[in-house]
């Protein structure tokens, strides 16, 4: 069997009124591929169609809980997080995970600490990084940048995981995860998201 064979698309049914160009717009893709991907001779869709809408990115050693397996939301960051993981050297099962684990993909969110964006960065340590948080290709390469120099000082992935969350502070003190509730399930949540531990490896 092919790889092309294996491949997974997110699809939509056409509903009354749709078009090849409306639908273009509202997905962010060509209608060139549209076609193309559906095999179509023409721009004529019929109501009821099924329609490819884009393939699924490769999601390497991530298990998505099953509420978020079609959810554009989160889809749409795995290649600037991918990006991001090769330019600083980082797994991205990590990177994704963490922004899982932190906003579940909602570029606009802010907690009630003043954390935001996509990556939750607090306004000082954005500042710090000098990146926008409400730019979410910003954001993660911020973040991307941070777990980098976490893993410089740490050299170990549950302890990174667990600065992203309490700070490098807590975890110099401890000498490793600190000893907080919230702490210990956050890396307990972006770990589940990876078949792989990844401890002390890369």
């Amino acid at each position: 069997m092919s790889k092309n064979d294996n491949r997974k698309f997110t699809q939509y049914i056409v509903k009354e009124g749709d078009t090849l160009w409306g639908l273009s717009n509202k997905f962010g893709v060509t209608i060139s591929q549209l076609k193309e991907l559906n095999k179509l001779s023409s721009d004529t869709i019929f109501i009821d169609q099924v329609l490819r809408i884009k393939e699924f990115p490769e999601i390497d050693d991530i298990i998505l809980p099953p509420d978020l397996i079609n959810n554009d939301r989160i889809l749409n960051w795995i290649t600037p997080i991918k990006n991001s993981s090769l330019k600083y050297e980082i797994p991205f099962p990590i990177l994704f995970g963490i922004m899982l684990a932190e906003s579940s993909g909602d570029p606009y969110i802010v907690s009630k600490k003043g954390a935001i964006g996509l990556m939750q960065l607090l306004p000082q340590t954005a500042n710090w990084l000098s990146v926008n948080p409400c730019d979410p290709i910003q954001s993660i390469d911020g973040a991307a940048r941070y777990v980098k120099e976490l893993f410089d000082e740490f050299k170990d992935w549950e302890f990174v995981v667990a600065a992203y969350n309490a700070g490098p502070d807590k975890v110099k003190k401890y000498g490793g995860i600190p000893p907080i509730e919230e702490t210990r399930e956050y890396v307990q949540k972006v770990f589940s998201y990876s078949n792989c531990r990844l401890k002390n490896t890369f």
